[in-house]
């Protein structure tokens, strides 16, 4: 049960570093004006990465006993969400406006 704990614990924290990246990623894309396909393909990449987050979140919470623990990843999940959310429509916005 530790090691599974452990794992459940990291494996978030690895995902976030993961979906930060793509984040950057998806912005210089825009700050250099790159073509469509790039911004959707590294969008799609994004989406799966918040995906991934989230599911792995979810899967450690449910090993959490603690409330107090449990509330702070929820937190930590819905800041993770809407960072996402932000991105998520700024690239919409920018491929609007830039490529229909």
């Amino acid at each position: 049960m530790e090691a599974t704990l452990k794992d459940a614990k990291i494996n978030p924290r690895t995902a976030k570093a993961a979906l930060t990246r793509c984040s950057k990623s998806l912005n210089n894309l825009m700050a250099g004006k790159r073509p469509e396909t790039e911004v959707r393909e590294t969008l799609y990449k994004y989406q799966e990465c918040f995906g991934y987050l989230a599911k792995l979140l979810e899967d450690y919470v449910k090993l959490i006993e603690d409330d107090a623990r449990f509330e702070e990843k929820e937190a930590w999940l819905n800041e993770c969400q809407e960072a996402f959310m932000e991105t998520e429509f700024n690239t919409k916005i920018y491929s609007e406006a830039n490529f229909f």
